[in-house]
């Protein structure tokens, strides 16, 4: 693996893991809620505040894989560990580093093992590591041209389309998703560019994921390290390949 110094000036939003267990449909994990206290019970000395969410509220059964409770270090303070019916994930802004993010994240998966009342029973259905980056435009920059100048992707439509000058040929609005099939280690990535705001800025959203499902995850929780290195490789590599150039090195410089 490329060891890569941290950007000091990356446009990460968001780095988040997430680990859902399976719980059969019309049913109830009993152990879901004597979890989510020991869960607490255990990292409570690194996420000492615990904050309720809305469906929380809600009977377990009702919002299954779902994130339902979160403890985080203080308010408004990251990372943040969430917990729902079905699912734990461990979340982080801007100020991620891949050392720290590996480390919680291994030390979070150890405590599901080590929290939940009947481990053995444990199935998992899928796991995923993403990220969101933001790509802020200048006025009246098309997120297009970025895409295509920046970030080396380009979507395309016939230019007979725009024939008619009453269309605008640049979108208002850009949703564009794909997902391929990795075969080492079984899984998908995906990569999705989107219009939004950032910060009070218009920008393009860029969400890079690895994901695998229960059919394509053996022996967890024994080869979870391996999954995670290699989705950590692959979805480091997309993002390095995809900003080389001009952006890469405006974020190795420090603000």
């Amino acid at each position: 693996m490329v060891n890569r110094p941290e950007l000091p000036n990356k446009p990460l939003i968001e780095a988040l893991f997430e680990y859902k267990w399976k719980i059969p449909d019309d049913k109830i994990d009993s152990n879901y809620q004597l979890f989510v206290g020991k869960l607490y019970n255990k990292l409570e000395a690194q996420y000492p505040f615990y904050q309720p969410l809305d469906l929380s509220a809600f009977p377990p059964g009702i919002v299954k894989y779902q994130v339902a409770h979160r403890f985080r270090k203080a308010e408004n303070i990251w990372p943040i560990v969430q917990v729902g019916h079905g699912v734990v994930t461990l979340n982080n802004d801007h100020n991620y580093t891949w050392p720290d993010f590996e480390k919680r994240i291994y030390e979070l998966f150890d405590s599901i093992y080590s929290t939940y009342p009947e481990p053995a029973g444990l199935q998992v259905q899928s796991m995923s590591l993403r990220y969101r980056d933001a790509f802020d435009l200048q006025k009246d920059e098309e997120a297009l041209i970025y895409m295509k100048k920046y970030l080396k992707s380009e979507i395309k439509l016939p230019n007979s389309l725009f024939d008619d000058a009453s269309i605008a040929s640049n979108p208002k609005i850009i949703n564009s998703f794909v997902v391929y099939d990795v075969l080492e280690p079984k899984g998908q990535i995906s990569l999705k560019f989107s219009s939004g705001m950032h910060n009070n800025v218009p920008s393009l959203i860029m969400d890079t994921c690895f994901s695998s499902q229960s059919n394509e995850l053996t022996n967890i929780p024994h080869n979870f390290k391996d999954w995670l290195n290699s989705a950590h490789q692959l979805t480091d590599s997309w993002f390095f390949k995809l900003i080389d150039g001009e952006l890469l090195e405006g974020f190795s410089n420090a603000k």
